[in-house]
């Protein structure tokens, strides 16, 4: 692989000293071919491939036409070679395989996929593996360009202020609520996250929660395990189908949860910051008249100031006591101890939470109820949305150093 990125080191040579450059445009198209199939049968997976192919075919054919004889150039043996940029030498690391001097910052430990992709590819830093922020600074602060975090750890305004020379904060996640999105604006740092890639498996633990809690499973699992092994032994289940459910924010989760409940005969509805009239479902102005109408809801916004505490007393009352929440998007968008009591008091059915406010700490009167589901926060812990979204996260990484436009910008 490097003797094929040297190829392109030397077209780059070739043009600043005077080759023709329709020969070279020619020439490069003819070798476009040869690079894909390198690239291809590299050790690299079909994404990298795919993506590397591409950035090769455009970059080659954008210099060719844009690149001009520098004045005063003497033959390659003066050795006096200022052609290439930054961008432009990473684009060569890329096809090596590598970006081996770009220092890049994980927050924390991550899913393995994660750590030994962006291993292959920069110099990576773990800062669990160091004492402190500080002392990791101290030692590292010119080295680091871009910071990789995560809903359990994010980026603020400290962090940002420890590394002159970052260049993007990305993070491994849709939310990025725990990023300081002001000092990244102020200081011109862009921040990407990675949706989409992820809408599937959430909005299918959405509605795996609501069958568990309905269906009572977890419960009666518990209970075989405990010895019960008769009918009589168990109370009555209600069923999922035909239920009202209404949405808190119909974006990409909220319309994939809105899909799935379709199928299985639910009426939907919805709240959000906008009416989306394509969508064929009803719309609330306010999440009162949401939840009074509703015996599912399921919380799929945005955690902004708006949404803290969106789903509090009087949102549970109006859900009445044959109601379930579910919650799937962040744990502030609940008021927990309002919920506790409601539960506690028979005011609400029941709750299948996926996320808490104070997470990883779950409130230990949740953990002793029987019309409770809990899950620690893996609505995308899958295999394959793990591995999509660090494919994400490093194709933002490689477009910011190649200068090209970033993927899912955030800001």
């Amino acid at each position: 692989m490097a003797k094929d990125a040297h190829k392109i080191v030397d077209y780059h040579w070739r043009v600043a000293y005077g080759e023709k450059l329709q020969d070279d445009i020619r020439r490069l198209q003819e070798e476009n071919e040869y690079l894909k199939k390198l690239l291809w049968n590299s050790q690299n997976s079909w994404l990298e491939k795919q993506r590397a192919a591409q950035l090769v075919k455009e970059e080659a054919t954008e210099m060719a036409v844009e690149t001009q004889m520098e004045e005063g150039c003497g033959p390659p043996e003066a050795k006096s070679f200022q052609v290439m940029d930054k961008h432009q030498i990473a684009l060569v690391e890329l096809i090596q395989g590598r970006m081996e001097s770009i220092g890049v910052l994980m927050t924390c430990s991550m899913h393995s996929y994660i750590e030994e992709e962006l291993a292959k590819r920069f110099n990576l830093f773990k800062l669990c593996n160091y004492s402190s922020l500080s002392a990791f600074a101290q030692a590292h602060a010119d080295s680091v360009r871009a910071l990789v975090c995560n809903t359990e750890v994010g980026v603020d305004a400290n962090t940002i202020d420890s590394f002159p020379k970052l260049e993007i904060v990305a993070t491994y996640s849709v939310g990025f609520d725990n990023i300081d999105i002001k000092k990244c604006r102020e200081k011109g740092i862009p921040v990407t996250n990675t949706p989409n890639v992820l809408t599937d498996c959430v909005a299918d633990l959405a509605i795996a929660l609501a069958l568990a809690l309905l269906c009572r499973i977890s419960h009666i699992h518990r209970s075989l395990s405990y010895g019960l092994r008769k009918y009589s032994d168990f109370q009555f289940t209600t069923k999922l189908s035909g239920k009202a459910v209404g949405i808190v924010g119909l974006g990409r989760i909220g319309s994939g949860i809105a899909k799935r409940a379709l199928g299985f005969g639910c009426p939907v509805s919805y709240h959000s910051r906008s009416e989306k009239p394509e969508t064929g479902y009803k719309y609330y102005h306010n999440i009162l008249d949401l939840a009074a109408n509703s015996e599912i809801l399921v919380v799929a916004c945005a955690l902004t100031e708006e949404t803290r505490h969106i789903v509090n007393r009087q949102v549970i009352d109006a859900l009445g006591p044959k109601g379930i929440v579910i919650n799937i998007g962040r744990g502030p968008h609940i008021d927990e101890p309002e919920l506790v009591s409601a539960l506690i008091e028979g005011r609400l059915a029941g709750a299948g939470l996926d996320v808490f406010e104070n997470e990883p700490d779950v409130p230990q009167q949740l953990l002793g109820l029987e019309n409770v589901v809990l899950t620690p926060h893996v609505g995308s812990d899958t295999v394959e949305t793990c591995m999509a979204m660090a494919d994400l996260v490093i194709a933002n990484l490689e477009a910011c150093f190649l200068g090209k436009p970033l993927l899912t910008p955030v800001i």
